[in-house]
């Protein structure tokens, strides 16, 4: 999943790096119709829940970006530029799976931490709906979505101390 992140965000950048770029992009978007008032973001590496929003708005203009970009360059440790991207169809197919699951944990952060309401009579019932959730795409057939679900609901279970299930 992270080569995924990478290309997307890579793809993002490659875009909003110029203001050339970005005009061109804004083309490209009412040629194909797109009714979509997000704006392009790039994550916080350090922020899941910023991924998140990255890539939903990203998905949003999936068809400019297969349309619009076809280079993206990635700087390793040694000063090396190597290519990765741009998203392939795959990816994007990709992403929508991750955005399902994330979307689980960025509902549930939204309502944990709500600052003009008491959150706390609320935990119980969004703990049993993540828990829930998991259970429930530990079931998947997608090999992608079922391997992170299981390390996630390892993780789950040993911090809230369930017992398998």
């Amino acid at each position: 999943m992270n080569v995924l992140v990478v290309k997307i965000r890579n793809a993002i950048r490659f875009v909003r790096s110029s203001p050339s770029r970005l005009l061109a992009f804004k083309k490209c978007v009412e040629k194909l119709h797109i009714k979509c008032k997000k704006s392009l973001c790039l994550d916080v590496a350090t922020r899941w829940n910023s991924t998140y929003l990255m890539l939903e708005a990203a998905e949003k203009f999936e068809k400019v970006f297969v349309r619009y970009v076809s280079y993206f360059l990635e700087v390793d440790s040694k000063g090396n530029k190597k290519n990765i991207g741009p998203p392939s169809l795959e990816d994007w197919e990709n992403a929508r799976t991750l955005l399902k699951f994330l979307k689980i944990f960025y509902m549930v952060t939204l309502k944990f931490s709500g600052l003009l309401h008491v959150t706390s009579n609320s935990f119980f019932n969004e703990l049993i709906y993540m828990h829930t959730n998991l259970l429930q795409l530990c079931k998947s057939r997608d090999n992608l979505i079922s391997g992170m679900v299981m390390n996630m609901m390892s993780k789950f279970e040993k911090y809230w101390g369930c017992g398998a299930n």
